[in-house]
This record gives C-alpha cells, sequence and structure tokens, in this order.
C-alpha cells in the first residue's frame, strides 16, 4: 500500500481505477453513477468508473437504463453494488480519499477533476530530487 494514501482498497484495482481516471476515456458526470445527456452521451462520476471496471473485469453486472435518464448498475444508480465493495476492497460504497471527503462529495460537490480524485485513490510516486 502507497504511505501517502488514505483510502484502504485491492491494490490491483487500485491501479486500474486511478488509470482509468487519468486516461481520458471518460467523461466526468454527476449525481449517478451513469448518465445519458440531453446530446446522447454517456457521463459517469467516478464511482461509475468503478462500476464499470468490475463489469470489464469480471464480465459480471450490466446497465439499465432508467426513465429519467440515469442508469442502474445492478439495481443501484447512487452507490455501488456490494459486488463491486468485495471486487475493490472496499468496506463501504462511498469510501473516503481523505479523513473528510467521500468520493461523491469530491466527485459532485467540490467538482474534483477525475485526475485529482485519481492522484487521492492512487497518488503518484514522489520523484527525489
Amino acid at each position: 500500500m502507497n504511505p501517502n494514501c488514505y483510502l484502504i482498497m485491492n491494490e490491483r484495482v487500485r491501479k486500474l481505477w486511478a488509470n482509468a481516471l487519468r486516461s481520458g476515456n471518460y467523461r466526468q458526470g454527476k449525481q449517478a453513477l451513469k448518465v445519458k445527456t440531453k446530446d446522447g452521451e454517456c457521463v459517469l462520476c467516478a464511482l461509475g468508473v468503478l462500476c464499470h471496471l468490475f463489469l470489464e473485469d469480471t464480465g459480471e453486472g450490466d446497465w439499465e437504463l432508467q426513465k429519467q435518464g440515469n442508469f442502474a448498475f445492478l439495481g443501484r444508480e447512487f452507490q455501488i453494488p456490494v459486488c463491486v465493495m468485495d471486487w475493490a476492497g472496499l468496506d463501504i460504497p462511498d469510501p473516503y480519499l481523505t479523513p473528510a471527503v467521500r468520493v461523491t462529495e469530491a466527485n459532485d460537490k467540490l467538482n474534483w477533476t477525475f485526475t485529482q480524485i485519481a492522484d487521492l485513490i492512487d497518488p503518484p510516486a514522489k520523484v527525489a530530487a
């Protein structure tokens, strides 16, 4: 585990999640795991990206479009399902990135970018001067 990181989780999944958030392959959304925008594009919150990675890695689960434009992953629109928590090694569905900031707060209220969130999930190695 990275000593500069507050979040306790599976190390392999930590790297997958942080790399995915930094990749630029996902458009950041808010207020739900996955949302279909008015222009028809799908956006994900940081936890939605984690669900997407679970689906890619395990082949389990699916997204179902709800009436209001949100997608539910295994029946959950706003929090990750227990199977995703277990796979990721998380104890709670909305984990803390710092002692005071949860993933959803960082994503939805504080407007942190995916890169900023990724840097707390898996802090970049410090380069010695």
